[in-house]
Order: C-alpha cells, then structure tokens, then sequence
C-alpha cells in the first residue's frame, strides 16, 4: 500500500530512502521476468490527439453549411412532390398503372421527344379524343426504331403516314378491322362502299368480279410513269358536270391506249371548231388513226397523216 501510494507521487519529491525501495522493487520485478521492459508512465504528460484550435471552428463551419444544404434540398423536394402531385403511382398528369406496362398523360402535357420501349402503343382515354399538335405550327413526328421505317407525321392540315408492309385502321372495342392497305392491296369491310383522297400512288386497282370498279371525281387524272393498262368487260368514262375533266397522262415516252373489242366509242362530244386545209386561224389538231392497230396520234392543222418524221403506226 505505500509503495502504490509512492507511485502516485511525482519522483521529485521523493525522499532518499523512497528512491531506494523503488529501485529495489523494479530490479526485483526486472529479475523476476514477469513485467519485464515495464516503465511507468503518467498520463497527464503524454501528448493529446484530436483536432485543436482553428481547425476544429472550421469542421464545425462545414458541418453547419452541409445541414443547411440538406435542409434546404429536403424543402425543395416536398414543394416539388407538393406541386406536381406525386404519389406512389404517379404525379397529376403522369401515371403508372400496375403493373407498369401502361403510361398514362392525363391533361395537356409538352414534350420535345418521347422514346417508347421495345413495342409500344399511343392511345386515347376511353370515350375522349386523342388531340396531337405541334407548338407555332411544327410538325408533330410518331416514327419507330430499328430495321422498320413507319412513321406519322402531322402537319398543318396535313397528315403523312408511311408505312414498310401494310397500314390497318381497327376498331378498339371490337377489334374489327376498319381498314387496310399494304401489298396485297386494300380491305375495307362491306359496309363501306366508299373511300374518299385526294391522291392513291399504287401499281394496280380492282374491283371484285361480279362489282363495278368505280372512279368519281371533280377532275380526275390517271398517270402512268410506265404507261396505264385498264382490261374489263365493259370501261366507261363519264364527265357529269361541264366543269369536270378525265386526263390521263404519261410520260414523254410513254403511250395512252384506249382497246375495245368491239371499238372505242364517244358519247356526247361537243361540236368541234373546224376549219379548211391551209387554215391559220383555229389552233386545232387533225386526229390520224392507224389501221389495224387503232392508234390515234395527231398532226398540226393544215398537214396530212403521213407527213411526220416518225410514223407512230409503226409501233
């Protein structure tokens, strides 16, 4: 107990005969080899660690400032939850439905690009229309991706759809098909009797066999890059108002036959102006037929069938 309380006391105020029973017992634990290497160290002298002085104000600085900026970053993030309205399922406008497959916009909505997944469908609510339109009159482009290069584009008054293999229109509830366009031709069912467009860009229309194949317009003009073949029991080519015009048109090598079996007839032809040979005056055109072959050319007024530099009738 005495010798605990000398360690306790500072060596220098140690009396001699203190220093001799302290030296005494560390060379007898020393001989013993139990705490060899032992020294006895006070605490109270050792250096202290830890961030000290200036630099422990500026970590407490730094501490304050990130707490304002979490602070400030969780207020931000509930009035954005807050305004948009957003939940579990979605936000005010936008919409998950479980389990995910389905994007709902509910409400006007602007965006610049929309890239769907894998296949996709745009579509309208139930008993609501489907309103797309560009901003300041802007084309408004659906197309897909990959090897496919259909597309919709809507305009001003104007809607392209281009299609790779066929376009088919289908009724949501029934799943019937309305109408259809590719390759094959086209299918409508028989309750449509008519189609309606200004312009039909195609390498061949008919008509089922017992049906007549019928074409009406205000000016009608059937135009054949590589000529027009038309083949039926009978053909009839009617303008019902004076106004109204049938044209048919190729290219400046191509050629328009009209072939009957029992002849080309014209029903109803207004009195053409007429005039003697060597006349000036009327800007008309004799019309010259090719026998047997029935092709029609003409030769400016005043000449005869035979005088050309090419004689068609070869052909």
């Amino acid at each position: 107990t005495k010798m605990a309380t000398f360690e306790r006391q500072d060596p220098l105020n140690l009396s001699m005969r203190e220093k001799s029973l302290i030296k005494r017992r560390v060379n007898k634990e020393h001989n013993s080899n139990f705490r060899a290497g032992y020294v006895h160290i006070n605490e109270e002298n050792l250096h202290k660690t830890g961030v000290r002085g200036r630099k422990r104000f500026v970590i407490y600085i730094l501490m304050v400032l990130m707490a304002i900026v979490v602070l400030a970053n969780f207020i931000v993030t509930v009035i954005v939850f807050v305004s948009l309205k957003i939940d579990g399922n979605g936000m005010r406008y936008l919409e998950f439905t479980p389990p995910g497959v389905l994007l709902r916009f509910i409400g006007e909505s602007h965006f610049d690009t929309v890239v769907p997944l894998e296949e996709s469908r745009v579509a309208g609510l139930y008993k609501e229309a489907l309103d797309i339109s560009g901003i300041n009159g802007q084309n408004v482009t659906l197309s897909s991706q990959g090897e496919s290069s259909s597309s919709v584009t809507v305009g001003n008054g104007v809607t392209t759809i281009k299609v790779d293999n066929s376009f088919q229109v289908t009724d949501p509830q029934t799943g019937k098909t309305i109408f259809k366009a590719g390759k094959d031709g086209v299918t409508y069912p028989d309750d449509i009797n008519h189609i309606s467009m200004d312009e039909v860009t195609t390498d061949r229309v008919a008509s089922p066999i017992d049906q007549d194949l019928k074409i009406q317009g205000e000016n009608v003009i059937l135009q054949g890059n590589e000529g027009i073949f038309g083949e039926a029991r009978s053909i009839l080519f009617r303008a019902s108002s004076p106004t109204s015009n049938i044209t048919f048109g190729s290219s400046t090598s191509g050629k328009t036959i009209l072939d009957g079996k029992e002849g080309v007839t014209l029903t109803k032809v207004k009195s053409l102006p007429s005039s003697t040979i060597g006349s000036t005056g009327a800007a008309t055109y004799r019309l010259c037929v090719c026998y047997p072959s029935g092709h029609l050319y003409g030769v400016p007024n005043g000449s005869r069938c035979s005088d050309i530099i090419e004689n068609p009738c070869k052909d």
